[in-house]
């Protein structure tokens, strides 16, 4: 048991300073873990001698040494959190590994070594992954590839021209690009879309979609967690060509 969790075993025998000073660390608790007891007592307005008798109730020599398990308390979790991320990021690269097949890879490299050039668009956090995927195709495999903004597409394609789209939720700033695009087979580029949303609201515009593994929008970490979806599949791409 952790010290914050003994604490709060202990909240029924608290008496009002105790729940002050309890509820105090709970919303201060580097401040608690780090300032002098001389600090606190004048921060917080409780009374040296009472940081101390709360300190003995949860069975520590005196404030010093309560404080000395506090602020190791806060390394602990510092350090947990560090590790559900890294083994959650780690979980989710390998779900992407299993998840993206050679048959893929080769399926996307081969389409690509066809065209005549590749267009690679990526906006805000995916513009890393455009702009890596660009770099691996011009100097790994001799794949002509641009990464340019979206206002500086050609106005006109070719049949044999490819783009490809990262985009994980709605892809709103795609919109009127590909609606523009000619209905004319002979100046409609071969559509990508690399996304980890297998519901993309522009999915029916595309010719071909990857859909990697993903996490829910709603968590705190998802922003970071595509990037390296997204990072891992173009390191995939760039694995399967010095194979090849």
């Amino acid at each position: 048991m952790n010290i914050i969790d003994f604490m709060e075993s202990k909240k029924l025998s608290f008496t009002k300073t105790d729940s002050k000073i309890y509820d105090n660390i709970l919303k201060n608790h580097d401040t608690f873990s780090n300032a002098s007891i001389s600090d606190i007592s004048s921060h917080f307005n409780i009374s040296k001698s009472a940081l101390t008798r709360f300190s003995q109730k949860m069975g520590f020599s005196g404030y010093n040494e309560f404080q000395f398990f506090l602020k190791q308390n806060a390394l602990t979790t510092k350090k947990d959190n560090r590790t559900s991320l890294a083994h959650s990021i780690s979980d989710l690269l390998i779900y992407t590994e299993n998840q993206v097949s050679d048959e893929m890879l080769q399926t996307f490299i081969s389409t690509l070594s066809k065209a005549r050039i590749t267009y690679i668009l990526g906006y805000s956090v995916t513009r890393l992954a455009s702009d890596g995927l660009g770099m691996i195709l011009n100097f790994v495999a001799n794949i002509l590839a641009a990464t340019p903004n979206l206002d500086n597409l050609p106005d006109h394609h070719t049949s044999d021209d490819v783009v490809i789209i990262y985009s994980s939720l709605s892809g709103d700033v795609y919109k009127n690009y590909i609606s523009n695009l000619s209905d004319d087979p002979n100046q409609r580029p071969f559509l990508i879309l690399i996304t980890t949303n297998p519901k993309h609201p522009l999915r029916h515009y595309f010719n071909d979609i990857i859909v990697l593994p993903s996490i829910s929008p709603t968590n705190e970490n998802f922003v970071t967690h595509e990037l390296f979806t997204y990072l891992f599949f173009n390191q995939l791409v760039a694995q399967n060509l010095r194979n090849s």
